[in-house]
Parts: structure tokens; sequence; C-alpha cells
């Protein structure tokens, strides 16, 4: 009976709102809704300059990473070990150009007990690669060795970056991010007290391209 009342009756209306326009504007609206453009919210100011400290704290960076870390925690799963440091020609910098929009927010003014997370990448030169390192795991495991020493040089940095933490996006040992929240400022108002924190920034290794891999 329950298939029968859906085939002649929820069937056709929803056909109905599949061919109207009002499918496609509720869900532009729900999408709007969801996305916070950065550049509105008033902290933005605030987390550019986060990003620019961040850059000229990387700019400091050892160029040199060893190529055995016993500490690093990350999958070191390649086949041959890596017998030589990789050594940066530039220093490596945040992307500040894809600083646009923040995860975590339902709505335009934000949630009351969740911070919004802003995403950016790191994108590594095509130069620290092998042609050979897709191969067994080799690329995963200079990325993974590149990330833990960027990783240490920013915890290192405890009063210019604040709190510095790892995690494996989505669960993916082949996809750790890190997380850094800013330095928390409290001024007392009113016998009050004021944090000013506004959002956590996730971080993430990128290939520059895909050239280095042969075709």
């Amino acid at each position: 009976a329950d298939a029968n009342f859906l085939e002649h009756t929820a069937t056709p209306l929803l056909g109905e709102l599949h061919r109207s326009n009002i499918l496609r504007l509720e869900t532009c609206e729900l999408l709007e809704e969801c996305k916070l453009d950065f550049l509105t919210v008033p902290w933005h100011a605030s987390a550019l300059l986060y990003m620019e400290n961040m850059n000229r704290t990387l700019e400091t960076m050892t160029t040199t990473i060893s190529p055995t870390q016993d500490d690093c925690p990350l999958p070191l799963t390649s086949d041959k070990p890596i017998s030589s440091s990789l050594h940066l020609k530039t220093p490596l910098t945040v992307s500040l150009d894809t600083v646009t929009t923040c995860l975590g927010m339902t709505t335009k003014q934000g949630n009351a007990k969740e911070l919004p997370v802003i995403k950016c990448y790191i994108s590594l030169p095509n130069d620290l690669w092998n042609p050979k390192d897709y191969l067994h795991h080799r690329f995963f495991t200079k990325r993974n060795l590149i990330f833990w020493h960027i990783f240490q040089h920013l915890q290192q940095r405890n009063s210019e970056i604040g709190t510095v933490q790892w995690k494996f996006a989505s669960g993916n040992p082949r996809l750790p991010v890190m997380i850094l929240t800013p330095r928390v400022e409290t001024k007392k108002q009113h016998n009050n007290n004021n944090n000013t924190i506004k959002f956590q920034v996730e971080l993430s290794l990128l290939m520059e391209s895909i050239d280095w891999i042969p075709p």
C-alpha cells in the first residue's frame, strides 16, 4: 500500500519539483547560507596578518631536511630509504590566494561554539621529486618528511604561531594536515574575559604540479 501511495503521489510531485525552479532556488539558497565570504567577516584582517606572520616564520626554516627522522610519527613506507637530504631552493610559503572561504560555518553569523577553519596549503616545488618517486610510496615518504620538518619548525614558534597540532584528514594516513590555533589574547573588560580568538587554520601540503611524473 505504501509503495502504491508513493508511486501515485510522491513520484509525480517530485517530478514537478525537479522541473520547476523551486528545488534549484532552495539549493542555491542553502549553499549561500553555508558559505562564508572570508572578506566580509570582521576578523579577516587579523587572519591575513596571521598568515603573513606564518610565512615570515617559514622563511626562517632551514632549507635542508634530514632524510632520517626517528621521531616522525607519519608513515615512511617507501621501498627504498631516502639516501640524501632534501634541499629547498626557495623558502616555502602559504598560498594566500586560497584564503577565500572558511569551513565549519553553518550560517553567515557563524556557530556559537565552533571555530571556523580556514583551509590553505603550501605548494611543494617539483624539483623536490625524482621522476620515479611516484613508485612504491616514495612520494608520500618524502612529503611526510617535509611535513614533519615544517610541523616541528612551526611548533617551536609557539609565541608567534600559537598551538600547532596535526591529524590525518578523514582518517586517511596519506593526508596529514596541520591544525594551527592562534594564541588566545584575553582582555579584561568590565571584569569579563573577552576571548579574541576567531578562527583556526588547516594547513596541508600539495604538489606544485604533476609535471614531474613521467607520462
